[in-house]
């Protein structure tokens, strides 16, 4: 059985850039479900207007594109790496779920 989170391809910063600077900040939203299940505590760290920061400011260390046609976009967050989980249209990116996972956890392309 084929994973359809399993990352298929890399994607190189370069395109990363090319790619994401077709979009500003207002056609980038956070699914209800990329929230739903922090608790409280981490709803007062991670805002969706957070994670739209991190997202567009931060440098990626890694980019895949996932079997399932999500990319997987990986930032160094202080101590820990959050894996971010977008969807890209036409008219805009779709944050669907983050991880905070540790660094040994990046998985090797």
């Amino acid at each position: 059985m084929v994973s359809l989170i399993k990352i298929i391809e890399k994607i190189e910063l370069k395109d990363w850039d090319k790619l994401i600077s077709n979009y500003s900040e207002n056609k980038i939203v956070v699914s209800d479900h990329a929230l739903f299940r922090l608790s409280e505590k981490q709803r007062k760290v991670f805002k969706a207007q957070e994670l739209i920061n991190i997202l567009l400011k931060k440098r990626p260390i890694l980019i895949g594109l996932q079997n399932n046609k999500r990319y997987a976009v990986f930032i160094k967050n202080k101590e820990t790496v959050l894996r971010i989980i977008i969807e890209i249209t036409e008219n805009k990116i779709e944050i669907n779920t983050f991880y905070n996972i540790k660094p040994e956890q990046i998985p090797r392309i």
